[in-house]
């Protein structure tokens, strides 16, 4: 387990926990698995970020009635891999506007690590977009797949080495578990 020395251990309940109180819909039920070795990436902002945009997304399509899961886990190839996803089902144009964003990050273009919604953006999807970006950035990319319930599953990959190279910002996580 990470430990901070002066908070309580981050462990995959503990940030569920924190996810549950922070996202604005409230699924009907977040399950959360974190491997250890990914744990202490849970204390960077930018992850969490991307987090609480991908499971908030998950979680607005249907508050109450939404299962949402989430895995992090590390792959032989030295990549982190993190995978949201949900039981909606879809309608087929809502679905072609978010995989559209999954695909292609079009809403958002990234200069020298910040990220600036383009030109003409009606900021549909700039939030996807945008952790597309930012996983790229960590020299990773993200993609969807379908679930066999109807819903969607979004999966990010990126290399561990470039993730801790990048900006050390906390996470609002940490501070949360230091006021407990």
């Amino acid at each position: 387990m990470a430990k901070t020395d002066f908070l309580q251990p981050v462990t995959a309940e503990v940030y569920r926990d924190y996810l549950v109180e922070k996202i604005a819909f409230k699924p009907k039920e977040l399950k959360i698995q974190v491997a250890d070795d990914c744990l202490p990436m849970l204390e960077k902002f930018d992850l969490e970020w991307v987090v609480m945009e991908l499971v908030g997304n998950c979680s607005e399509k249907g508050p109450e009635t939404v299962t949402v899961d989430m895995v992090l886990k590390s792959v032989p190839s030295g990549k982190v891999r993190m995978e949201v996803g949900d039981d909606v089902v879809y309608e087929p144009e809502q679905l072609e506007k978010i995989l559209a964003n999954i695909t292609t990050g079009r809403a958002v273009r990234m200069n020298k690590g910040v990220l600036r919604a383009k030109e003409n953006a009606d900021f549909t999807g700039i939030g996807i977009s945008s952790c597309k970006k930012i996983v790229e950035f960590w020299g990773g990319n993200m993609w969807h797949e379908s679930t066999a319930t109807g819903g969607i599953r979004v999966i990010a990959e990126w290399d561990r080495e470039q993730f801790f190279k990048t900006r050390k910002a906390p996470s609002q996580f940490i501070e949360w578990l230091a006021e407990r």
